[in-house]
């Protein structure tokens, strides 16, 4: 059986670009940490939370491509792409628009990229907030593992999706949080 510590995790992390000089020393040991609990509980998945431009989606994404049972990313700027998150027995608030595989999705891996970005569909009186609701979902029945990213943090999650799915992520999630400054201002300041 392989030994997933840290230096293995630095030397993975490395490999697929994500580099300590770009990172810093604080945000790529954490993210040495993270990496090494998340390869060695198969059960948990990832919350990558920090500022924009920090490296959140390039370090999600490597994890994602790590696991054989990848689904599906989710951009959730997009809320198009966000529609893949109804089922069909909701499909009434998106006016028909459904996930056909939505119960596919279920059963592997998913990476839902900027939750919290993500409009809130209404349908006549009713709100419906369809990445709270397919967290909720995934923590009760998904067999696979969510990866996600977000610019905000904890207090600002509470108030965006509520103190029970809030709840769900921690339980179904370690969390990364990155403290660094947006990487690409570097380069524009240079």
């Amino acid at each position: 059986m392989p030994v997933y510590d840290k230096a293995w995790a630095e030397r993975w992390l490395t490999q697929k670009g994500w580099l300590k000089e770009v990172a810093g020393e604080h945000d790529f040991t954490a993210a040495v940490n993270a990496v090494c609990k998340y390869v060695n509980d198969p059960s948990k998945g990832i919350l990558i939370l920090g500022n924009v431009g920090t490296g959140k989606t390039m370090l999600a994404a490597i994890l994602f491509g790590y696991l054989k049972t990848a689904k599906r990313r989710i951009n959730c700027a997009d809320n198009d792409d966000v529609d893949f998150l109804v089922p069909e027995s909701d499909q009434y608030v998106n006016g028909g628009v459904y996930n056909s595989q939505y119960a596919d999705y279920l059963r592997g891996a998913v990476f839902l990229d900027d939750i919290g970005t993500e409009d809130i569909r209404c349908h006549y009186t009713n709100t419906y907030d369809r990445v709270g609701r397919f967290i909720t979902a995934y923590e009760a029945r998904g067999k696979g593992r969510l990866i996600m990213t977000s610019n905000l943090d904890g207090n600002a999650l509470e108030a965006k999706y509520g103190a029970r799915v809030l709840d769900r992520i921690l339980g179904k999630c370690i969390i990364l949080k990155f403290s660094g400054q947006s990487k690409r201002q570097r380069i524009i300041e240079k």
